[in-house]
């Protein structure tokens, strides 16, 4: 698969005041929204977090020692929650950061799509 354009969400006033982030760190440690979560409530917090919106979309990261079936489970419960998944690579990251950065000498006000990852 390869995507020809990149290009990150950027925008002065969101729809929606908090996007809906899985992070993934090893070993099996699931962040919803920066809160941790155990593997066996992943589910039902997808669940519960899905039910407060209209918008059904969870942005997907992983670290890159992140055992490669933890992250298909945390994609996998993500799509068994109908919601559209959105993954965040490590060069999608890279040229998000690239951007605000660039963006922050034109005074330019806009507001990242995604959080940091989680401490």
């Amino acid at each position: 698969m390869t995507w020809k354009n990149r290009d990150s969400v950027v925008w002065e006033k969101s729809p929606w005041p908090d996007t809906l982030v899985v992070y993934v760190r090893a070993p099996s440690h699931f962040f919803v929204n920066g809160q941790d979560i155990p593997r066996s409530d992943l589910q039902a917090e997808l669940i519960e977090q899905l039910n407060h919106r209209v918008e059904r979309s969870f942005y997907f990261e992983a670290e890159p020692d992140v055992p490669y079936a933890e992250a298909v489970y945390g994609i996998e419960k993500i799509q068994t929650c109908g919601a559209k998944l959105i993954w965040v690579t490590p060069k999608m990251r890279e040229d998000w950061q690239k951007k605000s950065k660039e963006s922050e000498p034109s005074k330019v006000l806009s507001r990242p799509i995604l959080r940091q990852a989680p401490d």
